[in-house]
């Protein structure tokens, strides 16, 4: 990996991993005709990516950890051009750390101290949901958020657990 994210434990979560591919959110449910959008799907203006990321960092994250396929490159142009950016962003590649392989998550496991959100970027989600699961993280409850692609989640989609 490139460089260490090691963190001091803190009041509210400051990590977010934002996965760009469907990974461990793809539904079994989902209709496999159906595609995925892309991370680099416009909405509003922005692709699905850049709104994923200002909507962290606008929520308080300020370490973003990106699971990138094969648009890396065009991702990383996206977030250069964006003077808004003020989060740290580590890139590592899908066919390094695939987001279905469980020896990714014991590894990303051992560079965080704390919790950390595991976001995709195919859902549209509130600030306001991310505030939440920062508070929800930070009082040591499991939080789990699961939508399908395409939906907008606010906070009644959050689901924490002692």
């Amino acid at each position: 990996m490139d460089g260490i994210l090691k963190q001091e434990t803190t009041d509210a979560v400051d990590t977010a991993i934002l996965l760009t591919s469907s990974g461990v959110f793809a539904s079994r449910n989902a209709d496999p005709g159906e595609p995925i959008p892309s991370p680099l799907t416009r909405v509003g203006g922005m692709t699905l990516f850049q709104r994923a990321v200002l909507t962290l960092q606008r929520g308080g994250i300020s370490q973003i950890l990106v699971l990138a396929g094969k648009e890396e490159s065009a991702l990383r142009e996206l977030l250069h051009e964006d003077s808004r950016l003020q989060a740290a962003v580590r890139w590592l590649p899908v066919r390094e750390f695939p987001p279905y392989d469980p020896q990714t998550w014991e590894t990303l496991a051992e560079e965080f101290s704390g919790a950390c959100m595991v976001v995709g970027c195919h859902t549209v989600f509130s600030l306001s949901l991310i505030q939440r699961l920062r508070q929800e993280g930070a009082q040591g409850r499991a939080v789990v958020v699961v939508g399908q692609p395409g939906l907008l989640l606010g906070k009644s989609w959050c689901r924490c657990e002692a």
